[in-house]
């Protein structure tokens, strides 16, 4: 039997959920990402590569998964909550904000404000949060969904000082809460935790980021990331000496895997709802990336930045979200690997299905109630 080189070559899997939790509370998720992922370590599970189909061998050791939860501490105001698309807030599917009338939007704003955000009496400065993540129900459920990896570990996040930090950086338009930025803050949030685990991780290492609402091919596992990241390369791939070098010899490291690569309007860009590194590509970006959004108020606003009115042809000042690691990688000489389609590595999110697969995720883990959501919907609808 041929033995698949990513299982001889990956030494420890890190596995690190961020941002919103959306949809984590359905079955869909829990068989779709965590029952999913659990084939990794299984000794009678099978899982594919590209040409081939391989068991694991009763006499080899899989390698650790280390899982790391992270979330906010307190619910924040997202796009969303806003009225863009209720059946996405995690509340009711019945609209509570008529987001066509741009009065009342505003006023469902200032009630959302009150409700969700601690000020400084002074200044104005959001300084916390008021809705708080039930802690005790997150963690239980999460360990009964993750019994089986090595470690389970749980990093919670605030966002309040580091936007409070970055508008005295970027001032021309301040910022009262990261929203999109969240899936790569709270990564770092994890390896700043978990310093000694993440600084100790090598280039034989597999490290996922991914956001919650995403569904994992059934047959598939952990490996399926490491079939792209590792054995990818000009190098001869069944010589062990050659592993993470061009044929040239120069070193192939740091390493990121990402969905849909384009070039938009000259900039590149990815998908950003997965995205994989080596040990030392999740270091560098751990540590550098904050760097990067104090580089240009462009890589902080992200899709606000947009200039719609500029002549055709001259709107080439711009960014949006998925440009922001793509273009991090590209000033810090990653090798970047894609593919093109998240169907092709098996990933689904669950919130672009049609019809979307849904919860009420803030009503089941953050302190929201029904009489709150009535207040907003007899206002503004």
């Amino acid at each position: 039997m041929i033995e698949p080189e990513a299982k001889h070559r990956v030494d420890k899997f890190a596995l690190v959920l961020t941002g919103a939790p959306r949809g984590v509370s359905t079955y869909t998720w829990r068989k779709g990402t965590p029952m999913t992922y659990a084939n990794t370590t299984s000794s009678n599970e099978l899982w594919s590569t590209s040409s081939h189909s391989y068991w694991w061998q009763s006499d080899t050791k899989p390698p650790e998964v280390h899982v790391f939860i992270c979330a906010n501490n307190y619910d924040t105001i997202d796009r969303y909550l806003r009225g863009e698309d209720p059946r996405l807030s995690g509340l009711d599917l019945d609209p509570y904000i008529d987001y066509n009338d741009e009065r009342k939007k505003n006023v469902a704003y200032k009630i959302l404000d009150g409700m969700l955000n601690l000020r400084n009496s002074e200044t104005g400065e959001i300084i916390g949060g008021k809705i708080k993540l039930n802690k005790e129900k997150w963690e239980s459920y999460h360990n009964k969904c993750w019994a089986w990896a090595d470690s389970v570990n749980f990093v919670y996040y605030d966002g309040y000082d580091f936007t409070q930090e970055m508008n005295s950086v970027h001032t021309e338009r301040p910022v009262e809460t990261t929203t999109w930025h969240n899936q790569y803050l709270h990564y770092i949030e994890a390896y700043n935790a978990h310093k000694e685990f993440f600084d100790s991780l090598t280039e034989q290492s597999v490290i996922v980021r991914q956001r919650y609402d995403l569904v994992f091919n059934p047959y598939y596992s952990l490996f399926r990331f490491t079939e792209y990241l590792l054995t990818s390369g000009y190098s001869n791939r069944f010589n062990t000496e050659n592993w993470n070098t061009h044929h040239h010899g120069f070193s192939l490291s740091p390493k990121v895997f990402v969905p849909n690569l384009r070039i938009l309007r000259g900039q590149i860009s990815a998908g950003d709802y997965w995205s994989v590194w080596d040990g030392p590509g999740a270091q560098i970006f751990a540590n550098n990336y904050v760097d990067y959004l104090k580089q240009n108020a462009l890589h902080w606003h992200g899709l606000g930045a947009t200039n719609p009115d500029a002549p055709y042809g001259k709107q080439v000042n711009w960014r949006v979200p998925e440009h922001s690691l793509p273009q991090f990688s590209m000033q810090h000489n990653y090798t970047i690997y894609h593919l093109d389609g998240q169907e092709l590595v098996g990933t689904q999110m669950m919130s672009l299905k049609d019809p979307p697969i849904l919860d009420q995720w803030r009503y089941y883990w953050y302190d929201w109630t029904e009489e709150m959501v009535e207040e907003i919907r007899q206002q503004c609808s």
